[in-house]
């Protein structure tokens, strides 16, 4: 993507451009959208380096104006400003910064949803293979997931993982999932035979039934390594009695 390759490159020059909108001096006259748009560049932080923290902050203060005069609870502030970026920032922003935004999304999600003990791979590993194809898997209380028509998963990790060189991930779509491990959430890319599972778990099939599905969809994919991956980062619930 030659438009991230140009922000990463030289993202000076991105913050000098002049803003159509107000600048944080103006937003200081009325507390609480100053909070709202606090609250949107600690929440999405990569999505503000990103664009830089100018931009953002001219991009958040639009979004909040859009939902006066009610300024909506945090959560909602969370819930819609990727799609209002997609939808009313599109001319303005990166064509990955949405789905950059959804990512986080999903992490502040997985961060604050309801704990429960997960299914470990040990104990997938335990049942003979007979029964873990008649299992109907829940997925964890934390876990989130989505496809996304970018990389923005792949854009996402390179920033939380400190990327400082000039970084062009390749034009595909992705996926990405987020689940809760304790206290620390881990995330990474979904590849389509892994989503493809959880699509079908979620839909209420058995193992075997998706594990067969993604199976016939993806002939290449070693379906087994996937169900173990997914486990293996917390994304199921466990199983009772297990």
């Amino acid at each position: 993507m030659p438009e991230l390759a140009a922000l990463r490159k030289d993202p000076a020059d991105q913050r000098s451009q002049p803003l159509p909108m107000a600048s944080s001096i103006q937003v200081y006259r009325n507390p609480v959208l100053l909070r709202a748009v606090d609250v949107l560049a600690g929440s999405f932080p990569v999505t503000r380096e990103i664009v830089g923290a100018r931009k953002f902050e001219a991009l958040a203060l639009a979004f909040v104006r859009h939902g006066l005069p009610d300024i909506r609870p945090a959560a909602h502030l969370f819930r819609d400003f990727p799609e209002w970026l997609a939808r009313e920032a599109g001319s303005r922003v990166l064509p990955c910064l949405p789905d950059v935004a959804r990512c986080e999304l999903l992490h502040i999600e997985a961060l604050s949803a309801p704990d429960g003990p997960a299914l470990s791979i040990e104990d997938l590993a335990r049942l003979p293979p007979e029964q873990q194809g008649a299992l109907k898997l829940k997925a964890h209380p934390s876990t989130r997931f989505a496809w996304l028509a970018t990389p923005a998963m792949t854009i996402w990790l390179a920033y939380r993982n400190g990327c400082e060189e000039r970084f062009v991930p390749e034009r595909r779509s992705g996926g990405a999932i987020f689940a809760r491990q304790g206290a620390d959430v881990v995330g990474f890319e979904l590849d389509p035979p892994s989503h493809r599972l959880l699509v079908g778990l979620r839909m209420g099939e058995t193992v075997g039934h998706a594990a067969q599905a993604a199976s016939q969809l993806y002939p290449d994919a070693n379906v087994g390594v996937c169900l173990n991956r997914l486990a293996a980062c917390g994304a199921f619930a466990a199983l009772a009695g297990v």
